[in-house]
């Protein structure tokens, strides 16, 4: 296993080899910077710089890409079309080295000489950086590539000619009504539209005839694979070892500034570290958490982000999330602003479950176990600080509401049945679990009634209520429904074959092998005997256990999908059933600890290790896998709670 993310030779210079490979910045606004580590743009998600206008929505392409002209020969990778047949242009054959510690580095040889081109983001500031080192003083020429979009998008005929204004030697462009600005050392020229024509989109009438190929669009999602962009400025540098350019929608004194903000962005990164740890890899993972912690614009408090490069923030990713990200980083600052951002959104005792892509946008309250998962990150957060006061204060009010309103009863008749003590909620027609996929209105894991983790879930809220009312000396109403709980779960759940099922309805009872029953041993609070646990544990690990984590139904199923592949329709039937779910790797890990001890843990974790440094998302997790071999990554390549019970586990059972 590498220590570091670095590619270097034969492995950089290979086309298909790095189509999967992906690095990610950030800046904690929402906005960030993506591509493949030999430059090429593989899939519409992929940008120089793509910034949110309202963090953490709303992301737009401000600036596509950078084409380097170095002794001669252009360094730009791509997948074009010409002529009808796809063809390829091979910067990358003079590319033999990346690295991306801390920031993405590309080393080029041409000629015998060398330059490194450095892509730096910083935190809080809305712009990017490229610093550019040579060996000598030849020139280098930049085409300053643009196709403002919807990230989410592809343009049928993206803009033409750019407003580019020019005002004391700065130049920028009119984006949304904002203005991003050009700094640099190098000099700037207009590019004409005749200079445009180009394979990057080729103009014919004044029309953009599309010709970038997304191989990640046709390989893994079907979807469009063609997009162009246009040149829009050209900067000349010569005569310096060291030029800079930077894009920023806010205004700076020069280009000079860059190099202050990237040694401050540095010494920012380096006291995220553990400076009491000599492990690289927990610190590599706080390191990773911090690039999904980001401003929530609409509350001035922080969220975070549930998956790059295409997910907002969601309730549920979030509070999964949250113990590993900010607890186990000991960030209690943004610990407290991220439950009070989810307590302002919190509407009939339920946290929403997703925020739309638009400033207009009203939150989705379609979650059955994202506002208990809620429950898990504040008695977390007090296991780490013991800050009753906060609690007190800040939160008391909206847990009672919360657990008012799941007794009596609120949407999708989410509410406990006295009879049992457990809690039930939803349909055939709703998907309110984490399990959440729907086609067309099919709900394709329907899973109504009462569901295990969701009732294993409720049982931690209320014993978590009920230690915070006796801390705060508060009356606690609920004793009934805890003893209630305890006498039924094992009845209505454990199965004549020893492990849990799935769901239970009134008509039916599902007896899939499901990753969900293993939350009834994981979590804190627990009703089930030693001998059950083991058998949990037993079964999830026969069935379900993959390197990368628990596929989401076992491969001996008849509904199993083993590939997550293909059109919208073919990934959403796979999605749940069969996929593997890194995040699930966390529950695992306690429950197995739980029953049989630490002695394995490392083994059972040693593969989402290599994949961190070495694979899909470089310095990171990636959302699913694949639930058969060889289990590749799929998804978004950064996902945030993929790190997060990572890196929980990592710190609690292995430091």
């Amino acid at each position: 296993m590498n220590n570091q993310v670095m590619i270097t030779g034969e492995n950089l210079r290979s086309f298909e080899g790095n189509i999967f490979k992906e690095y990610l910045l950030t800046n904690g606004l929402g906005s960030f910077s993506s591509a493949a580590p030999n430059g090429n743009f593989s899939r519409q998600y992929h940008g120089l710089f793509i910034r949110s206008y309202n963090s953490p929505i709303n992301k737009y392409m401000a600036l596509y890409n950078l084409e380097e002209i170095f002794n001669g020969k252009s360094l730009a990778t791509y997948k074009f079309i010409e002529g009808g047949e796809k063809k390829i242009k091979r910067g990358d054959q003079y590319l033999y080295r990346f690295t991306q510690e801390p920031f993405p580095k590309f080393e080029y040889k041409v000629n015998n000489n060398i330059l490194k081109k450095e892509i730096i983001m910083c935190h809080m500031k809305d712009l990017v950086g490229v610093q550019y080192t040579t060996d000598t003083k030849d020139e280098i020429i930049i085409d300053l590539l643009m196709n403002f979009r919807d990230v989410h998008k592809l343009n049928s005929q993206p803009i033409l000619d750019y407003i580019i204004e020019e005002e004391n030697g700065i130049y920028s462009f009119n984006l949304n009504n904002e203005k991003m600005y050009i700094y640099t050392d190098g000099l700037i020229e207009r590019v004409t539209l005749e200079e445009k024509e180009d394979f990057y989109g080729e103009i014919e009438n004044k029309k953009i005839k599309e010709n970038i190929v997304y191989d990640l669009a046709i390989k893994d999602r079907g979807e469009k694979e063609l997009d162009s962009a246009i040149k829009t400025l050209r900067i000349k540098f010569s005569g310096k070892n060291r030029y800079t350019f930077i894009a920023s929608f806010e205004k700076l004194e020069s280009y000079k500034e860059l190099e202050i903000l990237k040694e401050n962005e540095i010494k920012r990164l380096n006291s995220l570290k553990d400076i009491k740890s000599t492990d690289k890899f927990y610190n590599d993972l706080r390191l990773a958490a911090d690039k999904f912690i980001t401003k929530k614009e609409s509350t001035g408090e922080k969220t975070i982000v549930a998956g790059y490069p295409w997910f907002n923030d969601w309730g549920r990713d979030t509070m999964i999330a949250f113990t590993g990200l900010v607890l186990s980083t000991e960030r209690y600052e943004d610990a407290k602003s991220i439950l009070k951002t989810f307590k302002k959104f919190t509407n009939l005792g339920m946290l929403p479950n997703n925020f739309p892509d638009s400033e207009d946008g009203k939150p989705e309250y379609n979650t059955i176990d994202g506002t208990l998962w809620y429950f898990y990150g504040v008695y977390k957060y007090l296991k780490c600080t013991n800050d009753y006061d906060f609690v007190e204060k800040e939160l008391f009010e909206t847990l009672k509401e919360i657990i008012e309103y799941h007794v009596k009863g609120t949407r999708y008749n989410i509410k406990v049945d006295q009879n049992d003590g457990l809690l039930e909620g939803g349909d055939s027609n709703t998907q309110l679990t984490w399990m959440d996929v729907k086609y067309k209105g099919y709900a394709v894991t329907p899973r109504w009634g009462k569901a295990v983790e969701v009732n294993s879930l409720w049982y931690n809220a209320l014993k978590v209520y009920q230690e915070i009312c006796l801390k705060l000396n508060k009356n606690f109403e609920y004793d009934y429904l805890i003893k209630l709980f305890e006498e039924n779960f094992e009845r209505v759940f454990l199965n004549d074959k020893g492990y849990l099922s799935d769901f239970v309805t009134k008509e039916k009872v599902n007896n899939q092998i499901r990753p969900n029953q293993i939350f009834a041993v994981s979590l804190p609070f627990t009703v089930l005997t030693e001998k059950i646990k083991k058998n949990v544990v037993d079964i999830v690990k026969e069935h379900l256990l993959t390197p990368y984590g628990l596929r989401s139904l076992s491969d001996r199923d008849d509904d199993f999908i083993g590939e997550y592949t293909g059109n919208l329709y073919k990934r959403d039937i796979a999605y749940h059933q069969g996929t593997v779910w890194g995040w699930l790797i966390g529950p695992f890990v306690d429950a197995y600890v739980n029953v049989y001890g630490k002695d394995n843990v490392e083994n059972i974790i040693e593969n989402l290790k290599d994949h961190y440094y070495d694979e899909a998302g470089l310095g990171s997790i990636s959302e699913i896998f694949d639930g058969q071999e060889p289990y590749r990554g799929k998804g978004c390549y950064a996902q945030a709670w993929s790190i997060g019970e990572l890196l929980r586990v990592y710190k609690e059972q292995l430091l």
